[in-house]
């Protein structure tokens, strides 16, 4: 089988503007820094973006709490029963107790660090004074060249971000100028509160090199020029298209294919820009603010799952060093209301402290991720010296779900009792029990736990066996998965939001589900599910779960299903029309990436198709001839392990 032509095959989807487009302004970073332009190639036509998709300088280290604030210990929490154990949480704003409640969900909040504009002839471009645009984004390399004509004249702006320092550089016609300007933080989608005087040089620095912008905690004199940033974006950006794997889909001629293949080579960019960094990434990255740009702990497998998958797990690993700095602060969490181990949060920033909410506090399918994550590390590169090292956060998290599953004595089965928010936030926490996905994803976690520590010949907790095995199976009603154990009118009452009821037999193996039970809920859910309500990354585990129960077809017109928040605007971002928070959704990207895994390892696409792959794990074809590994197995830039 002849290689893949990797560099036709990505640029033939280089992003190309040629007018002013709102809803998909072009990103370029490094993981852990990001700079998003408009169709200038800098941040000129700002106000134009801001109620849509705002044009932002961010980072993963760039956070700030407006001053005199409250602390934790003034927060009023809700009492509940927990299996005969009384538990408090921050889920309720109590009177009079609102002002500590608000202030610590905004706060920190992440920060947009700077806006740079154009400066022709003294003066910013107006919007009505741009024309002729051609805006590429050169994926091979990184490098965002934007052309326009500003009246009479032809502009040319080069734009890219250096993969081992956070410096965004320009290269601009003769003549023009940049204009550098920086707001206070604000918690809102723009990160920028332009009534008030900037922080620079306060809470962070900037260093200027001709064109070249270097920002940081701390001065530096060694920031790169803007030829250098040039030469290190189209160095790693070879290196980074050259490794792990690639998919083919132009054997197909088809539009769904051609589609398909698009979203595939952008949501690999996008996921390396935005959310492969030194911390785990909010919903939308480093390109604006959702949640306050706190990042929400259930999400980093559908931001980066796909990476092992892939060939890619450097991208992941990123994060880790994040995990174990905290796992302190959720072992406190855990011993908060009497447990052992450590409770992952749900919505924080990089100091780990949970914040109030409704939702966040009693939300617990995050709690497995860590060991699902390992696990696929584990699986792409198996060491002796990785189990080791990352041991503490398997026992600690393991320890956890052995203490809160609750054991029902009359049925030896062990459960998960109110309150609990499931995966489908639709339920009042004080009715669900046992539910879909949390059962199976205890069960699965706990088993991976105990092979974490045969492997490294050490003893398993009894419980954690125990826990594992006669763990509550999820709750059938006429023949139908349903939501949790107290729901048995799920396909009357709820049918909106994520179908979670199914993730059990797609994200996980599903060996406890029978596969005709899940075939007729499938059916049920396109029967009578509000499709509408779903998020972008439902698409792509319910293509998973159609493919593994042989139904390929449906898998595929699942995964590109038009609806509202299953579309991909040019840039490649999963926009979700019709939540104005939320220009772009990263967890559609990479859900997408880890169906299109799923596909490819399985053979699993619809008759008809051919599609050409080649890489390691994930998509190495274990089912046929086809495809085979490639010998670039890893990558990483210099100074981001």
């Amino acid at each position: 089988m002849a290689r893949i032509d990797r560099h036709a095959l990505v640029t033939r989807h280089n992003p190309v503007l040629t007018e002013i487009d709102v809803h998909s302004p072009l990103t370029v970073g490094n993981g852990d820094f990001a700079f998003t332009a408009d169709v200038t190639g800098t941040q000129s036509l700002y106000d134009a973006y801001l109620d849509t998709a705002p044009l932002c300088t961010m980072s993963t280290w760039g956070w700030h709490s407006f001053p005199g604030g409250h602390t934790r210990d003034e927060l009023v929490l809700t009492p509940y029963d927990y299996g005969g154990r009384t538990v408090r949480y921050a889920s309720e704003c109590h009177p009079g107790n609102e002002e500590v409640y608000r202030y610590l969900r905004e706060n920190p909040h992440r920060m947009n660090l700077a806006r740079f504009s154009l400066s022709i002839g003294g003066r910013p471009p107006d919007p009505g004074s741009i024309s002729g645009v051609r805006q590429e984004l050169d994926l091979w390399t990184g490098i965002l060249t934007s052309e326009f004509d500003c009246g009479a004249r032809r502009v040319k702006v080069t734009t890219a971000v250096d993969p081992d320092t956070d410096t965004v550089a320009f290269e601009l016609s003769e003549g023009l100028d940049i204009a550098v300007d920086f707001p206070y933080p604000s918690p809102d989608k723009c990160a920028s509160d332009w009534t008030r005087p900037g922080l620079q040089g306060i809470l962070y620095h900037v260093s200027r090199n001709g064109f070249s912008f270097h920002f940081g905690l701390e001065k530096t004199d060694d920031a790169p020029g803007a030829k250098e940033v040039f030469a290190n974006s189209r160095a790693y950006w070879e290196r980074f298209w050259l490794c792990g794997a690639a998919v083919d889909f132009s054997p197909c001629h088809s539009p769904e294919a051609w589609e398909l293949e698009r979203r595939t080579i952008l949501s690999q960019y996008l996921l390396a820009v935005n959310s492969a960094g030194a911390t785990p990434p909010a919903e939308t990255g480093l390109t604006c603010n959702s949640w306050y740009g706190k990042f929400h702990l259930e999400m980093p497998p559908l931001h980066l799952a796909w990476a092992p998958m892939w060939g890619k797990g450097y991208l992941l690993g990123r994060c880790l060093g994040w995990y174990h700095a905290h796992l302190p602060v959720m072992m406190q969490n855990a011993a908060a209301n009497g447990y052992q181990g450590a409770r992952w949060t749900k919505m924080v920033a990089p100091d780990g402290l949970d914040s109030p909410s409704a939702i966040a506090t009693l939300l617990i399918w995050q709690q497995p991720h860590i060991i699902f994550l390992l696990e696929l590390l584990y699986n792409e590169s198996p060491s002796r010296e990785f189990l080791e090292k990352h041991l503490p956060l398997v026992e600690e998290t393991a320890a956890f779900m052995a203490d809160f599953a609750v054991l029902d004595e009359e049925t030896g089965t062990y459960g998960l009792l109110p309150p609990i928010i499931p995966v489908q936030e639709e339920h009042d926490p004080r009715q669900v029990k046992n539910p879909a996905f949390e059962v199976e994803y205890w069960r699965y976690g706990l088993g991976a736990a105990c092979r974490w520590l045969e492997r490294l010949g050490k003893p398993v907790p009894p419980k954690w066996t125990a826990v594992s095995a006669h763990m509550a199976k999820v709750a059938v009603f006429d023949g139908l998965y349903v939501a949790h154990g107290n729901c048995p009118d799920t396909f009357h009452r709820f049918c909106r939001d994520h179908p979670s009821m199914l993730l059990g037999y797609g994200w996980l193996d599903g060996e406890r589900l029978d596969p005709a039970a899940v075939s007729a809920t499938l059916d049920k859910v396109l029967e009578r599910w509000d499709f509408s309500t779903l998020w972008g990354w439902d698409f792509g585990q319910l293509a998973i779960t159609a493919a593994k129960l042989g139904r390929h077809g449906l898998a595929m017109d699942l995964l590109l299903k038009d609806t509202p928040k299953n579309r991909y605007v040019v840039s490649g971002n999963n926009y979700q029309f019709g939540r104005g928070d939320l220009p772009l959704y990263l967890p559609g990207n990479g859900a997408l990436l880890w169906a299109v895994a799923y596909l490819c390892a399985r053979d699993a696409f619809p008759q008809g198709w051919e599609v050409a792959w080649e890489g390691p794990n994930g998509i190495t074809d274990q089912t046929s001839d086809r495809g085979g590994p490639h010998e670039i197995h890893g990558i990483e830039s210099k100074n981001r392990k």
